[in-house]
């Protein structure tokens, strides 16, 4: 069997833009890095719309990073024949790490010893209310022993 002859339109279809030709996800991602290197690019991702950069920043400090360099990556995305309009810098907002899980602890109930002390202190209470919070805590304590 030969070799295929299928070859991609770009390949001999002139009428093709470069643009068009080198606007995946992937060929921008390697446009990007090789434009701005590979430390920056790792902060930093580009999506081109309409003739137009559109840079996100993890943060300022990167977003400076970039905006310094702006006349070197607009040249040299020119000479990769994707030639842009501008390049506008836009900052994420901080990642804000997930609220931590609750975890529902099942509590051991409260033995009739526990129960028998919370009565005692309740006793010597003067206060009504804390006192009825205490003797509604000794039942609750009482009801739940398995002495």
């Amino acid at each position: 069997m030969t070799d295929s002859t299928f070859r991609p339109a770009k390949h001999f279809v002139h009428s093709i833009s470069a643009t068009q030709s080198l606007k995946t996800d992937e060929n921008e991602a390697n446009v990007w890095q090789r434009a701005v290197g590979e430390n920056l690019a790792r902060h930093t991702s580009a999506q081109i719309k309409n003739n137009e950069l559109l840079v996100l920043a993890d943060s300022p400090v990167f977003a400076h990073a970039v905006r310094s360099k702006t006349v070197s990556i607009l040249e040299y995305f020119g000479r990769t024949g994707l030639p842009m309009k501008r390049l506008r810098i836009r900052t994420r907002p901080p990642r804000v790490p997930p609220p931590p899980t609750t975890r529902h602890r099942r509590l051991s109930p409260l033995t009739s010893t526990v129960g028998n002390l919370l009565q005692k202190s309740a006793a010597s209470l003067r206060d009504d209310g804390l006192r009825a919070a205490l003797l509604r805590l000794a039942r609750h304590a009482q009801s739940k022993s398995t002495d």
